[in-house]
């Protein structure tokens, strides 16, 4: 079977009498197959195509991780897809500590950097056995958001959460740099209702993410006042 220049295959047809040759039927039949194989191949490349276009259109190319479009995009469609399997749909927001301060002090390649630790700490895999979709969003200059949906505990996020804070303690602890990269985190956890949207369970988690930030600050003694 071949179109243009496109060979996709073969087809053979058996012929019980010899002296019959083939009539019109057959050869539009093959001719058909070539059309609907080409037709096939060129909604392929186009839905490549479209891929293409939505990956630079949804992804933040500083961390890899998806944008603010992306996250307008898909954080919805996880919410339904949370509502109609009716699990958890969890939401986690971190907020990087001080990046004003990192960037009048030593410059902005150096608050890229750390927007880039942090973007890494954000995006390890969530280690639930039961995740049924994870993504990892960069909403705004130093704000990223995970969201996950699955049969996910408490214990499974304030085990990521600690995960995070983990791989941070051991970046700073070997990084030589003259500051240490801290992401305040908050999270919260639903089996959402039709009642519920993204904005909603967002400002839930961001009060826990301003309670937490107080409080990582106060452990650490790092804030936007600490001179060097």
């Amino acid at each position: 079977m071949h179109f243009n220049q496109y060979t996709y295959g073969y087809a053979v047809i058996e012929n019980e009498n010899p002296d019959q040759p083939i009539d019109h039927c057959y050869s539009q039949w093959l001719r058909n197959c070539t059309i609907a194989l080409e037709a096939l191949k060129q909604q392929h490349h186009l839905k490549l195509l479209y891929r293409k276009v939505e990956e630079s259109t949804t992804r933040d190319h500083s961390t890899g991780l998806y944008s603010r479009n992306g996250f307008n995009l898909y954080s919805g469609q996880m919410l339904e897809k949370a509502k109609s399997y009716g699990i958890p749909f969890v939401l986690m927001i971190g907020d990087l500590n001080c990046l004003k301060y990192i960037n009048d002090q030593f410059g902005h390649i150096h608050g890229d950097k750390t927007i880039y630790t942090s973007a890494r700490a954000l995006s390890l895999k969530f280690e639930g056995e039961d995740v049924y979709e994870e993504r990892n969003f960069r909403i705004g200059g130093d704000e990223f958001v995970k969201i996950v949906i699955g049969k996910i505990s408490k214990e499974e996020i304030e085990g990521h959460i600690k995960k995070v804070r983990n791989y941070l303690d051991d970046f700073n602890a070997s990084s030589g740099l003259p500051y240490p990269v801290y992401l305040s985190m908050g999270y919260e956890s639903r089996i959402p209702t039709s009642a519920d949207t993204v904005d909603g369970i967002l400002s839930v988690a961001d009060q826990y993410l301003f309670r937490n930030k107080k409080l990582l600050k106060k452990e650490t003694g790092f804030d936007f006042k600490r001179e060097e």
